[in-house]
């Protein structure tokens, strides 16, 4: 046997014993998180010959049912996490490692976790008060909307909060924006009243002419405080709260 078949041959026994015996200093990309710390040598403990890393393996240590509720050794979270517990409930066709990242990178800086919420089935990424119902703020306004955050947040980010309220109606300085001057508080954002300022019984005769209109429906013709600026019918469309109108773009 020629020199350098024998030495590339020793080389191989001598690395795949290092790798077999210290795994670790070998062939690891980087170092596992604390917690982890004591698997360095055991990559059998979440890695499948050939398969690589499986739910399985994780949830040996890490019930489903548990995370959130207690850490992996039994004992009991000082604060409990309903929303994480009910978030992965709800995963049981995800693999963890789809969210979770274990070697951060030989330099140490991969994040842990890489959750986003287009890992979610539509139906789970469209129910968010599964995982945020106790982070819901509980003034008049959060508890009006119910669990239609999606008028106004996005799972992009949480913050700012977004809401065209132009498109049903426009503020100005005699109507400013606060909910409770046309929403009564409990009824929902999907009705209004604008009877508060303006009782019938004070412009019926201005409104004579479109009689057999559902004239209760205020924002179908204003769309904002000025009377002059009305539109009798026709070229609206129906909108979450009155009615949304077709000139959207004319007003951004």
């Amino acid at each position: 046997m020629n020199r350098p078949l024998l030495a590339f041959l020793s080389t191989v026994v001598l690395a795949s014993s290092w790798a077999a015996f210290a795994p670790a200093p070998a062939i690891q990309p980087g170092q596992l998180l604390d917690a982890h710390a004591t698997l360095r040598d055991r990559c059998s403990a979440c890695h499948v010959l050939g398969s690589g890393v499986r739910s399985a393996r994780c949830e040996e240590c890490h019930a489903r049912a548990l995370i959130g509720v207690e850490h992996a050794d039994g004992t009991a979270l000082a604060t409990p996490r309903p929303g994480i517990a009910s978030l992965h409930a709800g995963l049981t066709a995800l693999e963890c490692s789809a969210c979770h990242a274990e070697h951060a990178g030989r330099l140490g800086r991969a994040p842990a976790a890489r959750f986003t919420h287009e890992l979610l089935g539509a139906e789970l990424r469209s129910d968010c008060a599964r995982c945020h119902a106790q982070v819901k703020p509980a003034d008049a306004l959060h508890t009006d909307a119910g669990e239609q955050c999606q008028a106004c947040h996005t799972t992009q980010a949480w913050k700012p909060a977004t809401y065209e309220h132009s498109r049903w109606f426009r503020f100005d300085k005699d109507h400013p924006p606060r909910c409770d001057t046309c929403h009564e508080p409990g009824s929902g954002f999907k009705t209004y009243t604008c009877a508060q300022c303006h009782p019938w019984s004070r412009i019926a005769h201005e409104h004579d002419e479109l009689g057999g209109r559902d004239l209760k429906n205020c924002v179908e013709c204003h769309r904002s405080g000025d009377k002059h600026d009305a539109e009798h019918g026709g070229g609206s469309r129906e909108g979450g709260g009155g009615r949304e109108r077709e000139d959207d773009d004319d007003d951004h």
